[in-house]
């Protein structure tokens, strides 16, 4: 079926000036090209190739300033701080094949990756195993050197710096050499009961690479007899391949 026809579509067809009459044309439809020996660009198409023009060139002249500093880093020659990060066009960085990306853009990448490369590297290991099998093994061989009498064995699983500290009712000891005088006086001087120690329970929480936080349970006794125990939480780091304790914070279920 046909459409029917707007009374007015006549006069919108004709307002285009593409479908206006163009005085003295044989067919009287479309206007025709200008007379012979003109363009026909008008003022505005002659101001748009102007200004490509001029664009051109700016590309141009910044292209050549990127060479320039490129030529410079080669040759050795210090550039100007910041000189890298300039507004250059991408016709630039296109004809570069990504030489000049690289040689800004990715320079920040780069020392920003090196930046965050040197703080990991100055803190502790990154503990890249099984933080809950290795400090459980810790855990194990710690009890097994106390058991046996070894409270030098016992005694390697702590961090051997000032700062270790070991935190039970009420009193904090600092120092590697204080706590392992303490222990020596307390549990390993001649004349001792000769105690067996054991662990349960144990539960870690990687904190960040190279820092563990783990809960446990203790138990000692004596013959047959449970002469202490209690929940106690470790923060550990890990050292030259392998985790040592550096806080201890023991306490003792309620008699």
């Amino acid at each position: 079926m046909d459409r029917p026809r707007h009374d007015g579509a006549d006069d919108a067809i004709d307002a285009i000036p593409a479908f206006r009459a163009h005085p003295g044309s044989d067919d009287g439809g479309a206007e025709q090209g200008p007379p012979e020996g003109q363009t026909g660009a008008g003022p505005e198409e002659e101001g748009v190739a102007t200004q490509g023009a001029e664009k051109g060139e700016e590309d141009a002249a910044a292209c050549e300033g990127s060479r320039a500093r490129e030529a410079q880093a080669q040759a050795g020659t210090p550039a100007p701080p910041l000189a890298d990060l300039d507004d250059t066009p991408r016709e630039c960085l296109k004809r570069s094949r990504g030489t000049f990306f690289t040689a800004t853009r990715g320079s920040v990448v780069r020392w920003w990756s090196l930046t965050l490369l040197l703080g990991t590297c100055a803190g502790p290991g990154t503990g890249g195993g099984d933080p809950q099998a290795e400090i459980t093994a810790l855990l194990a061989h710690s009890a097994a050197a106390w058991t046996r009498g070894d409270l030098d064995g016992f005694m390697s699983d702590y961090a051997r710096d000032s700062l270790t500290s070991y935190m039970s009712g009420g009193h904090v000891q600092y120092g590697w050499q204080p706590l392992y005088d303490r222990y020596e006086t307390a549990y390993f001087a001649p004349g001792k009961s000769h105690d067996s120690l054991s662990f349960s329970e144990a539960r870690v929480r990687l904190l960040v690479p190279g820092v563990a936080l783990c809960t446990a349970r203790f138990a000692l006794h004596r013959g047959d007899s449970l002469i202490a125990s209690g929940p106690f939480t470790l923060i550990l780091e890990h050292r030259n391949g392998r985790w040592v304790i550096v806080h201890d914070h023991t306490s003792a279920d309620p008699k």
